[in-house]
């Protein structure tokens, strides 16, 4: 891939992808929640922000409304200045409502969500 076709790629080196990955960022991870999303971040030894997805089916029954989320949540992350999540690691999961909301209201409360656990890990 060359030029912008790799800034909207989301490869493997972005995602948190490893069971221990998940579980050090649920432990000791800043938390920060809103109507759609509860996202948990804490630093990490990447220069550029990793992502992982926890969105469960008992969450989101239909499989339409997890995929839904988790292109938001990528979409979203993945316009986010490196600047701003730049060695983050992040996890993500969703709140039932999802499923209700527009897209907008979706992507508003996912950006806020990400604003506020970069200020909650840079005050820590």
């Amino acid at each position: 891939m060359h030029g912008s076709a790799a800034i909207r790629c989301f490869g493997r080196d972005r995602r948190l992808l490893k069971p221990a990955e998940f579980q050090r960022v649920l432990k000791k991870g800043a938390r920060a929640g809103g109507a759609y999303f509860r996202v948990i971040a804490v630093r990490g030894e990447h220069p550029q922000g990793r992502l992982g997805l926890a969105i469960a089916k008992r969450s989101l029954k239909r499989a339409v409304d997890r995929n839904l989320a988790k292109r938001v949540i990528r979409e979203s992350f993945r316009h986010q200045d490196a600047a701003v999540l730049g060695g983050l690691d992040v996890v993500v999961m969703a709140n039932p409502g999802v499923r209700s909301a527009s897209l907008a209201a979706l992507r508003d409360d996912i950006d806020r969500q990400l604003n506020r656990i970069r200020l909650k890990c840079d005050a820590s």
